[in-house]
């Protein structure tokens, strides 16, 4: 129940005259007391550095894409009270949003804070670290039919880019010196390198899909980051062409 409000009466002068004035002061709840800053209780560092990291890289929870809205809250039930170490004292929420996504929520009961990370269907595959060429291309169609955007297409992505099989990294160093050099070593005319991608390319390591790009914003392209030990830098292929990005 809220108390009666309080009236208050005094004067005051208004042009050299006596005028009266009614002040109303509003009681708040009894129950409430005092009003002040409320004290949250403090979270465990770790904690908050794990809500960033599986808010931003999904992924790495993930030795195998998941197969279904559950299976992915399951294993992200699990790493949550891993780390915060409150086993059995963790719920689970599956929220559904509609068009194949979901919202999967983690409350953890020992330290009070909810924990969410996105699921959608259409992206669940890629939900791992390593992809196939096959698996390039279908994310690739996927974004460009409109199934599922750039932005949640990266939301899943490894911290450093998802790493393509040994066969691709072979086929993307041999297509990249055949970009910068004719096959008896002679530097082509139209040579698209600087000093720093071919000293990228001669110590060549690997290549990962890191990003994609669209020059008009209507197709986009996978771009791709090749890393050598003196270097590294991104590109995108269009019609054939290289394009540096980075």
């Amino acid at each position: 129940m809220v108390r009666k409000t309080n009236v208050r009466q005094h004067t005051r002068r208004v042009k050299g005259r006596p005028v009266q004035v009614v002040r109303h002061q509003r009681s708040l709840k009894p129950q409430l007391g005092r009003v002040g800053k409320v004290r949250l209780p403090k979270r465990e560092p770790l904690l908050d550095e794990f809500i960033k990291a599986t808010v931003s890289m999904p992924t790495q929870l993930f030795r195998e894409p998941p197969k279904s809205p559950r299976e992915a809250g399951e294993v992200f039930r699990k790493a949550v009270e891993e780390k915060t170490g409150s086993v059995d004292e963790t719920l689970l929420e599956i929220v559904n949003l509609g068009e194949g996504q979901h919202k999967l929520r983690v409350r953890s009961r020992k330290h009070g804070v909810n924990v969410e990370m996105p699921y959608n269907q259409n992206v669940a595959p890629f939900m791992k670290l390593d992809l196939t060429e096959k698996e390039v291309l279908l994310l690739k169609r996927r974004i460009n039919s409109g199934k599922l955007t750039v932005e949640e297409a990266l939301k899943v992505k490894p911290e450093e880019g998802w790493n393509l099989t040994p066969e691709q990294t072979e086929k993307a160093r041999k297509w990249l010196k055949n970009q910068w050099k004719t096959p008896l070593g002679v530097e082509r005319a139209n040579n698209p390198f600087g000093y720093r991608e071919e000293a990228a390319i001669n110590t060549f390591k690997s290549v990962s899909l890191v990003d994609f790009y669209s020059p008009r914003g209507n197709y986009y392209y996978p771009v791709y980051n090749a890393y050598g030990t003196d270097g590294n830098f991104d590109y995108t292929v269009i019609g054939g062409d290289i394009m540096i990005l980075g």
